[in-house]
């Protein structure tokens, strides 16, 4: 009898490519976004994750996912961290759970003086003018039975209204109802989940 070491390397819980169920519906592009909004796939973090970008809204949609950790954390936590950033001053303006039949959603609106990574190539393409800037971010945690996933608005204070009706079809393109009940005329800047990008589109 021949004793065979066939160790054979099982499914990554970390990686969102083991939960294609979960995780493919927020990679369909339903054409919600004009092409104003260039697609950039965002490399060295977690596998699947992009974010689009409007240059002349200065503003930034980002779709993250974190898969096989955290389940145990409330959504709310989770979200808190989007605004670590934005220290200690940060302002909530909205934090609340939505309803829906399937999943977890919880979302919030915070503006605060954003904190950047230094990140080269990011500010190579020009999204990161500072290395701080006031903004606001309007944040959709979504809770998968694996996966959560992060879906984040993040734009320049003048180009926050114009940005959000955007914002709000693309949320909704993906089955996420856009919740439209929260303080108006708020304001914001750029997201940064990043190490190395490439366009998309």
């Amino acid at each position: 009898m021949a004793l065979g070491a066939a160790c054979s390397k099982g499914p990554d819980p970390w990686s969102p490519k083991t939960y294609p169920l979960e995780v493919k519906p927020y990679l369909l592009d339903f054409g919600a976004l004009d092409p104003a909004w260039k697609k950039y796939e965002i490399k060295g973090m977690e596998d699947s994750s992009f974010f689009y970008a409007h240059d002349s809204l200065e503003a930034v949609i980002s779709v993250t996912f974190t898969c096989g950790k955290y389940q145990d954390v409330k959504l709310y936590q989770l979200a808190d961290h989007l605004s670590f950033p934005m220290g200690k001053d940060v302002e909530i303006i909205q934090g609340r759970y939505l309803d829906h039949p399937d999943k977890d959603i919880y979302h919030m609106v915070a503006r605060g003086i954003y904190l950047y990574h230094e990140e080269t190539l990011y500010k190579e393409l020009g999204l990161v003018p500072d290395q701080s800037a006031d903004t606001v971010i309007d944040a959709y945690v979504i809770g998968e039975p694996h996966c959560l996933v992060d879906i984040v608005l993040a734009t320049a204070p003048d180009a926050y209204d114009a940005a959000r009706g955007d914002f709000q079809d693309y949320i909704r393109s993906l089955g996420v109802p856009a919740d439209m009940d929260y303080k108006p005329g708020v304001s914001a800047n750029c997201e940064t989940l990043l190490f190395a990008v490439s366009e998309v589109r």
